[in-house]
């Protein structure tokens, strides 16, 4: 004789009531396990949906309640190809941004292209140049800044995602890279900018959070 057991259904994102008998919706495991990552030292700060086609986007306020800051550049595309997607940063809260020769070093790598690299230029440089011939259109990366507001070390950088050549949805390459800032201070804001046009109406969003 086989016994039947009846389970309840639970859509509870905050998996509150803890039951031992009940099972969850696919929705609510999904929910849960993304607030863990979160909760696991990453906290949202602001959310950026690209619109009105931008040549640069703005994140003021970075204090020292965070030692690194992550931002998430999620399908960021330009209304361009061949483009450079370009970070700077600030010492009064945006009002300006750091531009003079020799302020940056940085360097990328490129999984089947020619990596490329500056030891002193205006910017730090997320990704330069295409691969065998194919121009970059597009980026999905995450990018850590490591210690932007401590005054006596320089402002580090460290990004890793994939890129998008040819404004093909199907050409997509690994990428890395590193950078910093060639003067310790304290960096309260980012610029985030395209080489050249903008980047594109609706084309995705960018996320900042603070590391804990």
């Amino acid at each position: 004789m086989s016994t039947c057991i009846n389970y309840g259904v639970l859509d509870e994102d905050s998996m509150a009531s803890d039951s031992a008998t009940d099972i969850a919706t696919q929705q609510s495991i999904k929910a849960y396990s993304d607030s863990l990552v979160v909760d696991a030292g990453y906290t949202l700060l602001s959310t950026t949906t690209i619109s009105g086609s931008p040549t640069e986007l703005l994140f003021t306020g970075l204090t020292d309640a965070y030692k690194i800051y992550a931002m998430e550049f999620a399908n960021i595309s330009a209304n361009t190809t061949a483009i450079e997607f370009l970070a700077q940063v600030s010492i009064d809260n945006g009002s300006s941004f750091i531009s003079s020769a020799a302020s940056y070093s940085w360097a990328n790598f490129k999984y089947g292209g020619t990596d490329s690299s500056s030891a002193g230029d205006t910017n730090v440089n997320l990704y330069s140049g295409g691969i065998n011939g194919q121009t970059t259109s597009g980026m999905t990366v995450r990018m850590l800044i490591v210690n932007p507001t401590d005054s006596s070390v320089e402002t580090q950088f460290i990004f890793t995602g994939v890129i998008r050549l040819d404004n093909s949805p199907q050409n997509m390459r690994q990428s890395f890279g590193v950078g910093k800032r060639l003067n310790a201070e304290d960096n309260d804001a980012i610029r985030v900018f395209v080489s050249s046009s903008a980047m594109t109406d609706g084309g995705g969003a960018i996320y900042l959070y603070g590391v804990s």
